[in-house]
C-alpha cells in the first residue's frame, strides 16, 4: 500500500511530463513502435534458454496489431488478442523462471503448441481486419446514419452515470441469483448483466474526457475489486479491464492522475490475483457456510498475512495464466493415436447454439472438465471446471494448419460484432461502451469452443437488443443535451 501511495504522489508531481507521456501512449500501437519495443525486450532476455520462443512471442505482438488493423483497430479487439497472447507467453516466462527449456516438458510438442497458438492468434487478427473491410460493405447504410452523429457530443451528467452504474450493478447481482434458479435461461440472464460494464466504461471515458470525477471512478474501481474478491468466480478484475480499455479508447490525452490510476490499478489487480490464486480452492470450499462479514474477515486475513510467500505464489499464478501445456499434451497424444479424430467440437458448438435450452430443455449440459479428463487421461476434481481451450480443440478437429481457418472465422465474428455496435445510430461513447461490454471477456484462450461460441452469441444478441430498444428509453436522461463538436473519423472509435 505504501508503494502505491508513493507511486501516486510521484505521478502527480510529474503530471506535466506524464501528460506528454499520455500523448505518446496514444501512438504506441503503431506496429513500427511495437517492433522496436520487441527488439529491445529481446535483448533483455537474450540469455534465456528459450530465446527462439521469446523471439516468436515478442515479434508476434507488432504482427498481431498490424494484421488487426494497426493503431485504428478497436481497443477491445486488441485486448482480446493481448489476453490470449499472455496465456501463451506466460509458459515461456515460467520456463525461464524455473531455469529450464520449454522442450523439457513434452519435448518438441511444447514448442509446437506455443508456435501453433501464436499462428492461431495471427489468424484471428487477420479475421478482425477482414471484418472491418467487410463491415464497410454490410453496414454501409448504418454507417451513414452513424456519421450524422459523429459531429455531436453530449453533456453527459456524471451524477446520472453514477446512478446508472449502481442500478446496473444491483441488477447484475439480482440477475446472478436469478440465473441459477432458472436453468433454461441462465445464459441470457447472465448476458444481460453485462450492462453493468456499459456503466463502468461510460464513467471511465467521461472522467478522462472531462477531467473530473476521479474520486468517483476510484470508488467504483474499489467497489468492483472489493465485491469481486469475495465472490465464487472472483470477478474483481473485469471492471478494471473495462476501465483500461476505456482509457485506451478516450479521445483525450492521458494526464498524470489517469496514469497514476492505471499504475495503481494494475498493481492492485496483480497482487490480488496472486493471493486469490493461492487461496481460492480453500475459500470456495467454505464460503457457502460463511456470512458476508466472515467472508470479508477471511479474505482480509489472507491478504494481510505475514506468512504469505508472494514470490512463490506469483510463479504459481503465471503457471495458471499460461495455457499451452494441455495443447502440447494433445499434440503428443494425437501422434500416439490415442485421441480419436471424430470429436467434432466445432460442429457440436454450432449445433449447441442453434438448439437453445428454452426450446430444448433436455439438451445436455456442458461439461468441459469431463472432456478434458477424457482427452488427457487425467482425473479432475468434480467441483473444478477445466477446458483445453478452443485452439486445442481446433487442433483435434482440423489439425495444423487447418485450424487457422476456424481461427480466422472467430476473428471475423468478433470483428463483425464490433462493427455492428460501432455503426449503430447512437452517440459514439454509447456504441463503444456496448461493444466493449459485449466483447472484452469473449474467447479467452482457456475456454472450450462450445462455451466460448455460445457465450459470444448470447451476449451479442442480448446486448444488441438492449442497445436498440433499451437505450432509447433512457437516452435523454443518460446522455443529456447535444452540443456540436468537431467531427471524428467514422468507425474508428476514437
Amino acid at each position: 500500500m505504501h508503494a502505491c501511495e508513493a507511486l501516486l504522489r510521484l505521478c502527480l508531481e510529474l503530471e506535466p511530463t506524464l501528460v506528454e507521456l499520455g500523448l505518446v501512449m496514444k501512438r504506441q500501437l503503431a506496429p513500427a513502435t511495437l517492433l522496436f519495443a520487441a527488439a529491445v525486450t529481446l535483448l533483455f532476455v537474450s540469455g534465456s534458454p528459450n530465446i527462439e520462443l521469446w523471439a516468436a512471442c515478442l515479434f508476434a505482438v507488432p504482427a498481431l496489431v498490424w494484421l488487426a488493423g494497426g493503431p485504428n483497430s478497436y481497443p477491445v479487439l486488441l485486448f482480446i488478442l493481448g489476453i490470449c497472447w499472455l496465456a501463451i507467453v506466460c509458459d515461456v516466462l515460467i520456463a525461464d523462471l524455473e531455469g529450464r527449456t520449454i522442450s523439457d516438458d513434452f519435448g518438441a510438442y511444447s514448442e509446437r503448441a506455443i508456435l501453433y497458438s501464436l499462428c492461431a492468434m495471427l489468424a484471428m487478427a487477420f479475421g478482425m481486419r477482414c471484418a472491418k473491410l467487410l463491415g464497410k460493405w454490410i453496414f454501409a447504410q448504418s454507417q451513414r446514419k452513424a456519421a450524422a452523429l459523429e459531429g455531436i457530443e453530449y453533456t453527459i451528467d456524471l451524477s446520472h452515470l453514477l446512478i446508472f452504474y449502481f442500478l446496473s450493478a444491483g441488477l447484475a447481482t439480482i440477475l446472478g441469483i436469478l440465473a441459477w434458479r432458472v436453468p433454461n435461461l441462465t445464459q441470457p440472464i447472465l448476458a444481460l448483466s453485462l450492462v453493468r460494464y456499459v456503466g463502468i466504461y461510460l464513467l471511465a471515458v467521461t472522467v478522462v474526457e472531462t477531467r473530473r470525477g476521479y474520486t468517483w471512478l476510484a470508488l467504483v474501481a474499489i467497489l468492483e475489486v472489493a465485491t469481486g474478491m469475495i465472490s465464487f468466480f472472483a470477478a474483481y478484475k473485469e471492471g478494471i479491464f473495462v476501465i483500461l480499455i476505456a482509457f485506451a479508447s478516450a479521445r483525450q490525452k492521458l494526464n498524470g492522475r489517469i496514469i497514476a490510476f492505471l499504475a495503481v490499478a494494475v498493481m492492485a489487480v496483480f497482487y490480488i490475483s496472486v493471493v486469490w490464486s493461492a487461496v481460492k480452492k480453500d475459500y470456495r470450499e467454505i464460503m457457502y457456510d460463511m456470512t458476508l462479514e466472515q467472508k470479508i474477515a477471511y479474505m482480509e486475513k489472507q491478504y494481510l498475512s505475514p506468512d504469505f510467500d508472494f514470490q512463490v505464489e506469483m510463479v504459481e499464478l503465471f503457471k495458471r495464466i499460461g495455457y499451452t501445456t494441455y495443447y502440447s499434451q494433445i499434440l503428443a497424444r494425437q501422434d500416439e493415436g490415442i485421441i480419436a479424430p471424430d470429436y467434432n467440437f466445432y460442429e457440436k458448438a454450432v449445433i449447441h447454439v442453434l438448439t437453445p435450452r428454452i426450446l430444448f430443455p433436455n439438451k445436455a449440459a456442458l461439461d468441459d472438465s469431463a472432456i478434458t479428463a477424457k482427452l488427457l487421461g487425467i482425473r479432475i476434481d468434480p467441483y473444478t471446471s477445466i477446458g483445453v481451450g478452443y485452439v486445442a480443440e481446433a487442433q483435434i478437429d482440423f489439425g495444423f494448419p487447418g485450424l487457422l481457418v476456424p481461427m480466422w472465422a472467430i476473428g471475423v465474428l468478433l470483428g463483425m460484432a464490433a462493427e455492428y455496435f460501432m455503426t449503430r445510430p447512437a452517440p459514439l461513447s454509447i456504441r463503444q461502451a456496448f461493444a466493449v461490454a459485449t466483447l472484452f471477456n469473449c474467447f479467452s484462450f482457456e475456454v472450450d469452443i462450445d462455451k466460448a461460441f455460445g457465450g459470444f452469441i448470447t451476449g451479442f444478441l442480448v446486448m444488441a437488443v438492449a442497445l436498440k430498444f433499451g437505450f432509447p428509453m433512457i437516452e435523454p436522461w443518460l446522455v443529456g443535451l447535444p452540443l456540436r463538436r468537431k467531427v471524428y473519423a467514422v468507425g474508428t472509435g476514437r
